[in-house]
């Protein structure tokens, strides 16, 4: 069962922390609106079936209602989160296909593919949102690391790792190269103005030595 943990300040100190446990089923995948201030909680449930929920910040389920999906995926990225209007999911298989499945208001929901990297995918991390409608998903494959950059639920940018340190842009044959040796993705920040920043560290196969360096990727998008 999964537990939420809520923080009360007054007056720039800590009054009191909530802990709460939320319904079955386990493994959900939280979204915070700061917009309107809504919690959404999304996990599977069944085959074929994911249940979204809104709660409080104590863990109260509020609104609740149960998708089918009519195929068996997880609800690994959250884009968006709503009753009200249509929400966004991306969710990924292990052939390296990337999906975008639609949740409308009326709960129906739809699954598009996004794209695909033709390559085993391992792993993928929650998006970071960039800008509005702007969102950097990074992931690790057989080959090695990768992210995909998401403007308005269109891919506009897919690096994939070809060599120990060169990324190739799937879409337009663009090639960075930073280091000479193998490099993993540890971070992906949002900056100013459509930028975002990738940090980089290298593979150190001694386990008995500690990195050192970090590589750093500053890039904005037009």
């Amino acid at each position: 069962m999964d537990k939420l943990v809520a923080v009360e300040f007054k007056d720039g100190e800590l009054k009191k922390t909530y802990t709460s446990k939320i319904p079955l089923p386990k493994y959900n995948v939280f979204s915070i609106n700061n917009d309107n201030k809504q919690i959404h909680i999304i996990a599977k449930d069944e085959e074929n079936c994911w249940l979204h929920r809104k709660i409080d910040e104590k863990g109260k389920v509020l609104q609740s209602r149960s998708i089918d999906i009519t195929c068996d995926h997880y609800p690994s990225c959250i884009l968006n989160l709503s009753f009200e209007k249509a929400s966004y999911v991306v969710s990924y298989d292990e052939d390296g296909i990337f999906y975008l499945i639609t949740i409308t208001s009326q709960g129906e929901a739809i699954r598009d593919k996004l794209f695909d990297i033709d390559c085993c995918i391992y792993s993928v991390w929650e998006p970071v949102k960039i800008a509005n409608e702007i969102f950097v998903i990074y992931f690790t494959t057989e080959r090695g690391n990768g992210w995909i950059t998401l403007r308005n639920n269109k891919v506009i940018e897919a690096f994939l790792q070809q060599q120990a340190s060169k990324f190739n842009n799937l879409l337009t044959n663009e090639n960075i190269v930073l280091a000479k040796e193998e490099l993993i993705i540890s971070d992906v920040i949002s900056c100013q103005n459509n930028s975002y920043t990738i940090v980089f560290y290298g593979d150190q196969q001694d386990s008995s030595k500690h990195n050192t360096t970090l590589f750093i990727l500053n890039r904005t998008l037009v």
